[in-house]
């Protein structure tokens, strides 16, 4: 490590053990995300030559510049882009804290955010939050469904503690832990009255005749549907609706005789229920594998331990079943 290299940690260091205020951690989130110093000032409740102050303190405490002014409003620097990470971390820790003291004051011990993307991880995120309730009813269970770059961002700053969801580890960084848990394939599902439910063969061509459903906003599924296609000889269905939730994707499937593609675990459970048929078609395409997403941390809590258990038994109980 260089001269320079040591001289900013130790300013940093300095920064974070005796000057930064959270105050100030605070400002440089919001100017983040206003990119503006009037919009910040409002939404800080304070004024514009406030916020300036305050942002040449911080910015004087670290000893860089944390953001570059323009006429069109302010961006972090590449500096800045680092120290708003942290600052985003340790409020949002900060936040945790203050949420658990509130419910354990509540009696009520601990809180989990899990972040989910699809259908794909559905059944597992149902049958972890069934197991963690039987050991520790009185935790609470936060879900956040977002794309998996949003859930990616909000688990380095700590808002999520896991991402259940389908993975690829090796476009992921070294900071986030990366579990396969199973593999998942895919089925072709319809309504119970459905006409094609009267079929013992179904053709793939026939398939495209009908509407079709993709519940997931990501673009590999509805990829993996059209190569399904492609590779059989026909061209892919005409009428799609993609990016749907799971209840409107289902809703779909019974109100306008759609056909879905969906993960095989869930298929089978909405099967069991009466909710959906399962077509005698085989998707002869792999996905990739469910797994499970978390931040590496030497010292997890007691409330996300226990959550990782719970996702591992949870899929082992998935992938057991026939």
């Amino acid at each position: 490590m260089n001269a320079h290299s040591k001289s900013g940690l130790s300013r940093t260091e300095r920064a974070l053990r005796s000057h930064v205020k959270l105050r100030q951690l605070k400002l440089l989130v919001t100017l983040d995300n206003y990119r503006h110093l009037g919009r910040a000032a409002e939404a800080l409740g304070i004024t514009q030559p406030a916020v300036s102050k305050s942002l040449a303190e911080v910015e004087m405490v670290f000893g860089v510049q944390l953001f570059t002014r323009s006429v069109r409003g302010t961006a972090p620097t590449a500096d800045g882009e680092l120290v708003i990470q942290l600052a985003r971390l340790i409020l949002s820790e900060l936040d945790r804290t203050v949420e658990e003291l509130a419910a354990r004051a509540q009696g009520i011990t601990g809180r989990v955010c899990i972040g989910t993307v699809g259908p794909g991880a559905h059944l597992l995120l149902a049958r972890t939050v069934v197991l963690l309730k039987k050991r520790s009813a009185m935790t609470t269970v936060v879900v956040e469904e977002e794309p998996l770059d949003v859930l990616l961002q909000q688990l380095r700053i700590g808002k999520v503690d896991i991402v259940l969801s389908r993975i690829d580890p090796a476009f992921l960084d070294d900071d986030i832990e990366a579990v396969r848990l199973y593999d998942e394939p895919a089925v072709v599902i319809c309504g119970p009255g459905h006409p094609l439910t009267q079929l013992q063969h179904i053709e793939t061509g026939l398939l495209a005749e009908h509407p079709w459903v993709v519940p997931t906003r990501s673009g590999s599924m509805l990829s993996k549907l059209k190569e399904m296609f492609g590779i059989q000889g026909h061209e892919p269905p005409a009428d799609l609706t993609v990016g749907l939730s799971m209840l409107s994707a289902l809703l779909l499937v019974q109100e306008r005789q759609a056909v879905c593609l969906l993960a095989q675990s869930v298929a089978r459970h909405l099967e069991r229920s009466g909710l959906v048929t399962i077509l005698p078609v085989r998707f002869p395409l792999p996905l990739v594998p469910v797994g499970m997403l978390y931040r590496r941390t030497p010292h997890p809590s007691v409330a996300l331990s226990l959550l990782l258990e719970c996702v591992r038994q949870a899929a082992a109980g998935i992938q057991a079943e026939p």
